[in-house]
């Protein structure tokens, strides 16, 4: 695995701990908190997505 594909997985798998820890924990600041910076994470995500698909022109 390329370093690319290695940085990929680890975004992929901190956006999914954000969107996880949305749904168990009570405090509604950490809530709104953690479904924000899943979402901009997401967003990273698909950036790498793009890149490594090269789906999008540059």
């Amino acid at each position: 695995m390329d370093k690319v594909q290695e940085f990929h997985k680890r975004i992929k798998e901190i956006r999914d701990d954000l969107k996880a820890h949305a749904q168990v924990t009570d405090d509604p600041k950490c809530v709104a908190l953690c479904e924000t910076s899943g979402e901009v994470v997401g967003g990273l995500e698909q950036a790498f997505d793009h890149y490594i698909n090269k789906s999008e022109k540059a």
